[in-house]
């Protein structure tokens, strides 16, 4: 991989991935793909708490989705879609993910936050899917996804005229984003919030209800796996332990 196209940090349970590919647009390369395909197959639901995505604030585009370069060999991409590669890695990521939208975001790059657990946005953004321009079909996973997410009709205007979507009420009704920020510090401020809100509550219970809740938007049975983990949450030392602070607390206020 070209050097820093994807930055990665950790710090007190935050994993920070900047995209550094401005001159691209911000478009996944291949090897961007499989780094963070990787990563989230890596993450300790324990020790990483939440990941959080973002591209420089000056970034006219925050992501464009892939570079046009992995569609050369249509034949192979049938078999080997990165695009939906990436999409089921974070879907199935343990921990939450946020994502920064500071820049336009079009393509792919609307499938990076129909994964997300959280979106904050800038007010001055676009939101675009020009997919048909070039005639290129979804997975039907990622079209399920963006129904769940922004609605049917919302999802047709996206797909059936490739416009984009901006202004600030247009974007804060559109179903896709926590919250839209006019000002870049009261979004990290917000994000922060967030971020301590999430770190506050139980991994292992935060890792059961994400799995549970993304099966429930797709229409999908909760899977066994689902119910074992419900299972172990409900026995776990995490789960008394914060049982007992709780209602130590409420006894100290009494």
């Amino acid at each position: 991989m070209e050097e820093e196209q994807l930055k990665i940090q950790r710090s007190n349970g935050v994993i920070d991935v900047t995209l550094n590919r401005d001159h691209k647009r911000n478009a996944f390369s291949q090897e961007m793909s499989e780094s963070l395909i990787e990563l989230c197959q890596q993450i300790d639901y324990q020790q990483d708490r939440i990941l959080v995505i973002r591209a420089h604030e000056n970034a006219k585009v925050w992501c464009a989705g892939h570079d046009l370069s992995v569609f050369d060999q249509l034949e192979s991409f049938l078999d080997n879609n990165p695009m939906l590669a990436l999409f089921d890695a974070l879907m199935s990521c343990p921990i939450p993910i946020m994502n920064l939208i500071t820049g336009d975001v079009y393509a792919g790059g609307l499938c990076l936050a129909i994964c997300a657990d959280f979106n904050l946005a800038r007010s001055h953004i676009k939101v675009g899917m020009p997919l048909n321009k070039m005639g290129l079909p979804l997975n039907e996973r990622i079209y399920g996804q963006f129904i769940h997410t922004i609605g049917l009709m919302k999802t047709k205007q996206l797909l059936l005229t490739g416009q984009p979507i901006y202004g600030e009420s247009v974007l804060e009704q559109l179903g896709l984003f926590t919250a839209v920020f006019a000002d870049q510090q009261a979004l990290e401020e917000y994000a922060d919030q967030l971020i301590e809100g999430v770190k506050s509550c139980s991994p292992m219970g935060l890792r059961n209800s994400k799995l549970e809740l993304n099966a429930l938007a797709n229409s999908k049975m909760i899977h066994e796996d689902a119910h074992d983990l419900r299972k172990e949450v409900l026995l776990s030392e995490d789960l008394k332990n914060r049982v007992a602070s709780m209602q130590n607390k409420f006894k100290n206020h009494h």
